[in-house]
């Protein structure tokens, strides 16, 4: 026989772009599957602070303003995937 018993738990209903600040909801599946999530733990002598952990969540067409402010052209940073060849 199952055991069971009630309990409250936590949800993600979306993410809230930390550039833009827009909020997307879990519903919104091909904006929320292009999110970029980046979570590092800050090395010695980083920029950061030694050892304080960076997390952050930016949605695909603020991802793209980044590069392109920064890097150049964003098509020069896309390859073609070579899971369906």
């Amino acid at each position: 026989m199952k055991l069971t018993k009630k309990k409250e738990i936590d949800a993600v209903i979306g993410i809230e772009c930390d550039c833009c600040k827009k909020e997307f909801l879990t519903e919104d599946i091909f904006e929320i599957q292009e999110f970029f999530h980046i979570k590092n733990t800050c090395g010695y002598g980083s920029i950061f602070g030694d050892g304080n952990y960076l997390e952050v969540d930016i949605c695909q067409r603020c991802m793209k303003k980044i590069i392109e402010t920064n890097c150049g052209n964003v098509e020069s940073f896309i390859k073609e995937s070579e899971v369906y060849e």
